[in-house]
């Protein structure tokens, strides 16, 4: 586990006015595109889990799932995540819980 990021608005320029991807989570992988992610270079993706459990996810593309191995979002937390690769088609992100459910919010941007 790491410590959230430090998230300073006035350098982290979302993509599309903010809009990004909402992704329910439970104990079976969901996966989402997250808009505006085509071959955009210096990507980040800003991750908010807003619920009251962890959520695990994990980047790839359209037949990305994630396991109880993946990336853990600690419930109430905000991540920032470098894309190491570009891509022609769009980013997708998979989320998954070990019990419950949670609500992860995706956004792209650059910056940060």
């Amino acid at each position: 586990m790491s410590d959230p990021a430090s998230i300073d608005p006035l350098v982290f320029q979302p993509f599309n006015g903010g809009g990004g991807k909402r992704l329910s989570c439970s104990t079976v992988t969901a996966n989402a595109e997250i808009p505006g992610t085509q071959a955009t270079p210096n990507l980040r993706v800003l991750v908010t889990n807003g619920g009251a459990v962890s959520a695990f996810i994990r980047f790839g593309q359209s037949n990305v799932i994630a396991t109880l191995d993946s990336m853990e979002i600690l419930p109430g937390t905000t991540q920032v995540f470098s894309v190491p690769f570009l891509s022609p088609s769009g980013l997708y992100v998979a989320g998954i819980t070990e019990a419950g459910t949670t609500k992860v919010q995706i956004t792209a941007g650059v910056g940060v």
